[in-house]
């Protein structure tokens, strides 16, 4: 197997998780700055938090999987375990966001 797709797929995905992370401080530390801490945060706050959540967890899924591939033939239950948690995690935070 070519690993250098999975290589770049896997970088990739985690370089984007990472901003998408400071994006999502930045927002909210612009909002605290502006807003205060204000319950329920302002609309454009919840829409921006709900994007960027979503987006995260494809990432996160990508990433898992990338890693799954990366690992030697006896621990790849573990990374299997690994994927599987990830998708559980990203449908729950789906099913919250909405």
């Amino acid at each position: 197997m070519n690993a250098r797709p999975v290589l770049y797929l896997g970088f990739w995905s985690a370089l984007i998780g990472s901003v998408l992370g400071v994006i999502y401080i930045v927002l909210l530390i612009a909002n605290f700055a502006t807003q205060g801490l204000t319950y329920p945060p302002p609309e454009w706050v919840q829409l921006a938090g709900g994007i960027i959540t979503l987006r995260t967890t494809l990432v996160l899924v990508v990433l898992m999987i990338a890693i799954y591939f990366f690992v030697p033939e006896d621990k790849k239950i573990y990374a299997a375990l690994g994927v599987g948690f990830t998708i559980l995690f990203a449908a729950v935070v789906s099913i919250n966001r909405f």
